[in-house]
């Protein structure tokens, strides 16, 4: 079980020190953090800038509270209730259909969509079984290689969570050829004369 809670903090750390790092990189990129609040949550500036800013607030304690040696417990509570609200927000938002970008891991052109909702299910699913996992049974720590193949798988995980919309769009037929195929739909595959 160790391996397993070294895993899962190591996936939650390193996805809320991204999502930190995007939005807090620079004026520019938490000014759009702030908008995309704004156009998530459907508030005016004047309340998406105190959102944002206890957003990251949180973000950062989270990351504290996962990488610090015994707060982990705390670390993957507090974890699973923040991407929690962080669902509830990306689930009204795709219901409602407004197109705004979550602004998770920076800006992006990619609208809210059910696969970001999964991913923070996902995500919570994790975070609680890291915990119950902890409030049930005590190990010792994992040994240095069976660690470090854990961290890298970790890590990997993390990457490809991160990148969850590049690769929605790589395996998506490119427009021209789903247009090709309707043509061919449509003039019965056969080239008419």
């Amino acid at each position: 079980m160790a391996h397993y809670l070294l895993f899962c903090r190591v996936v939650l750390a390193g996805i809320f020190v991204v999502s930190l790092i995007s939005k807090t990189r620079g004026r520019n990129a938490y000014r759009e953090f702030v908008d995309a609040t704004r156009a998530l949550l459907e508030v005016p500036s004047r309340r998406a800038r105190p959102l944002a800013g206890a957003a990251v607030a949180a973000e950062a304690g989270t990351v504290v509270l996962l990488t610090v040696p015994g707060m982990s417990p705390t670390g993957f509570a507090v974890a699973a209730g923040l991407l929690s609200c962080f669902t509830v927000a990306l689930v009204r938002a795709v219901r409602r259909g407004t197109g705004a970008s979550c602004g998770c891991f920076g800006a992006t052109a990619a609208p809210a969509a059910p696969r970001h909702v999964i991913r923070n299910l996902l995500l919570i699913a994790l975070a609680c079984g890291a915990l119950a996992t902890l409030l049930l049974e005590t190990r010792p720590a994992p040994g240095m290689a069976g660690g470090a193949l854990t961290a890298l798988v970790a890590v990997t995980l993390t990457a490809l969570i991160l990148r969850l919309d590049d690769l929605v769009d790589l395996f998506r037929k490119p427009p021209v050829l789903e247009a090709a195929a309707g043509q061919r739909r449509a003039g019965g595959g056969k080239h008419q004369a």
